[in-house]
């Protein structure tokens, strides 16, 4: 199941970014020669959009390519016993993301508007945007529907978020060696994505 499960995500990570690649060649196809401040902008925002959809089509690669390691053909010597989960790391884990997520979705009616603060937990709401607006079509216009589809993104966004770095704090490094690069490695995707989207959220508020 788990190999199957890899196999799903490893092409639908290859399509993804097969997609993505068309898009970015469509999008500069149709871009004029004399190029205005106004499309400048809109190519910049485009880049580090497709720059997003890339690291995320990378990242859902890797995870494919681990679930079909992780099956049942590895060899013994390979797994590792499941340790008792510590309850005082999960609990501050959970606190503390979904604390974030509450923020980021209530926090503007008990906080003055703060742009730096946007740019730091307004990820979800963007992707929330790209995911339903614009691969799903579901027009979010503002209402219930809206508001609680923003609450979701933020409250599995920074639990998601915020998963390496709970892996890594509570695993034991000496023993758990591939995961620990795993988790590395997914860390970095995940604060790669944060960045670009940040960077997305600056331009198009400068624009």
């Amino acid at each position: 199941m788990r190999r199957m499960a890899g196999n799903f995500l490893i092409g639908v990570s290859i399509i993804c970014l097969a997609a993505t690649v068309l898009w970015i060649g469509s999008g500069l196809a149709d871009m004029p020669e004399e190029l205005s401040e106004k499309n400048r902008t809109m190519l910049a925002v485009g880049l580090l959009l497709a720059g997003v959809f890339i690291v995320l089509e990378v990242a859902m690669f890797l995870c494919g390519r681990y679930l079909r390691r992780s099956g049942p053909d590895l060899p013994a010597k390979e797994t590792v016993q499941s340790r008792p989960v510590r309850p005082l790391p999960l609990m501050i884990y959970l606190v503390v993301s979904l604390g974030i997520g509450l923020l980021a979705s209530f926090g503007g009616k008990i906080l003055p508007s703060s742009k730096a603060l946007a740019l730091l937990i307004g990820q979800p709401h963007v992707l929330a945007q790209l995911i339903f607006g614009g691969l799903l079509q579901i027009k979010l216009s503002g209402g219930t529907m809206t508001k609680v589809l923003t609450v979701a993104a933020n409250l599995l966004y920074f639990p998601i978020l915020f998963y390496p770095v709970y892996c890594i704090s509570t695993m034991d490094r000496a023993v758990e060696v591939v995961r620990y690069k795993q988790m590395k490695i997914l860390l970095a995707i995940f604060i790669g994505v944060h960045i670009l989207m940040a960077m997305v959220m600056a331009m198009l508020i400068r624009a």
